[in-house]
């Protein structure tokens, strides 16, 4: 038995065209099932003072979160006010998570918009940029980080959340 050219050809193309399709779908799902480490309030203390800011310690704040909340830092300069905070477990950082969101969404949501959300593995990303100002959610493992600022500085947030590895 004789196999044509054309039948090898088509095998081939259908062999090939199978394998991109798997590539594809393994890259997607790393991509969405690698969980990101959560950063200690000890590196995000360097990456502030670093990056010129004077990071203090809120933690006394949220005596209501005593059981649960190890440490919470925070900054304040001009517009810019960013604040993480680290838990003894995850859902506390999910609800920590979810208390910004809402809090975002009820105070500073308006028309134009520009809103992401992410959901992976082990975190969570909401953005809102409404009304010249721009607001972050996020949780990853057991931390949580709510900021917000001015519109024209949402590059000055996204540099420490780049910085902590939690918007790449």
């Amino acid at each position: 038995m004789k196999v044509s050219n054309k039948a090898i050809t088509g095998f081939i193309k259908v062999v090939v065209f199978s394998s991109l399709l798997i590539a594809i779908i393994l890259v997607v799902l790393v991509k969405t099932t690698v969980p990101k480490t959560p950063a200690t309030t000890e590196q995000v203390r360097e990456v502030l003072v670093t990056l010129g800011y004077e990071p203090q310690d809120i933690t006394k704040q949220f005596s209501e979160l005593e059981s649960t909340l190890n440490q919470c830092i925070a900054i304040q300069k001009n517009d810019i006010r960013f604040e993480f905070y680290d838990f003894n477990n995850s859902n506390s950082a999910i609800d920590a998570y979810g208390d910004a969101h809402s809090l975002i969404i009820r105070t500073k949501m308006a028309l134009p918009r520009v809103q992401t959300q992410t959901d992976k593995a082990n975190y969570s990303i909401y953005t809102l940029e409404a009304a010249g100002e721009y607001s972050v959610a996020i949780h990853v493992g057991t931390t949580a980080v709510y900021a917000y600022s001015n519109a024209d500085n949402r590059n000055e947030i996204n540099n420490i959340l780049d910085a902590i590895d939690y918007l790449k």
